[in-house]
């Protein structure tokens, strides 16, 4: 099951690409909406930022990567500081974001209703 929430813009528009909150064994940042895209993405990561995307990833207490292609996360919460901290560099107050999460919930969202909404705000 997939999800979207509005605190996932800035990171989309840092990486260029559309993004999902997926819920599988724990909560991950899908970024692709194939497995080949997913493990191309995720590889890249690895490679460009491997010291930081495993300091960040112990600190929020990720579980993985393993044979996972991301790291998962107990909750959407420690996923989205996970997620600012390894991209934007910013140190998200947990307790904040919660509180965003549970006044504005994640709405479940498909890729492709994803796709179309990322085309018209790119045209925007």
């Amino acid at each position: 099951m997939t999800f979207y929430h509005r605190l996932l813009k800035p990171l989309e528009k840092h990486l260029k690409r559309p993004l999902l909150i997926a819920m599988g064994v724990g909560f991950y940042l899908d970024t692709h909406y194939t497995v080949e895209g997913l493990e191309e993405f995720w590889g890249q990561v690895k490679i460009q930022m491997f010291d930081k995307y495993c300091q960040v990833t112990q600190k929020w207490r990720g579980k993985g990567p393993g044979l996972e292609i991301c790291p998962a996360f107990r909750d959407p919460t420690t996923l989205i500081c996970w997620a600012y901290e390894l991209f934007l560099g910013a140190e998200l107050n947990e307790s904040c974001v919660s509180l965003a999460l549970r006044v504005d919930p994640v709405i479940p969202m498909t890729w492709r209703q994803r796709m179309k909404r990322w085309h018209k705000e790119v045209a925007e």
